[in-house]
C-alpha cells in the first residue's frame, strides 16, 4: 500500500487536508478498482478513525481518500465538537465532499462510496 498526505482542491481553489491510500494492485483488483471517501465530521479525522476505517478499507483493496469537515482541526472536547457541528455551513460541507469525490474518481476506476463519520454522515446524505 502507498499512503500519502494530500491536499484536495475544491473548484474555488480552497485546499482541504487529507490522506490518500492506494491499495496493492492485487487487492485493488479484488475490489474491481473501487474507492471510498472517508469523511470525518465535527471531531476531525483522528488517528483512531484512520486505524479503524481508513487503513482497513485500503488493506481490503479499496482506494481511499480521507478528510474531514473541519479542515484538519481535531478536537477532544465534546463542547467544541458540538459548537463546530452547530456552526457548520452545510453548503460548504457538501462542496468539500464533492471535491473529495472528484479526487477519488481520479484514482479509482470502479464504483465509489462515501463513509461519513458523525455529522459527515448526515452531510453525505444531503
Amino acid at each position: 500500500m502507498l499512503e500519502a498526505a494530500i491536499e484536495i482542491e475544491r473548484e474555488d481553489g480552497v485546499r482541504l487536508p487529507g490522506v490518500q491510500i492506494d491499495p496493492d494492485a492485487a487487492t485493488a483488483a479484488q475490489c474491481n478498482g473501487a474507492g471510498v471517501l472517508v469523511v470525518a465530521g465535527e471531531w476531525g479525522l483522528t488517528p483512531e478513525d484512520h486505524a479503524r476505517f481508513v487503513r482497513p478499507l485500503a488493506e481490503f483493496g479499496y482506494y481511499v481518500i480521507a478528510t474531514d469537515l473541519v479542515r484538519g482541526r481535531r478536537t477532544g472536547s465534546s463542547e467544541d465538537a458540538r459548537a463546530r457541528a452547530a456552526g457548520l455551513d452545510h453548503a460548504i460541507a457538501i462542496d468539500d465532499l464533492a471535491a473529495g469525490i472528484l479526487s477519488l474518481r481520479q484514482l479509482a476506476r470502479g464504483r465509489l462510496g462515501v463513509l461519513g463519520l458523525d455529522l459527515a454522515a448526515t452531510i453525505a446524505l444531503e
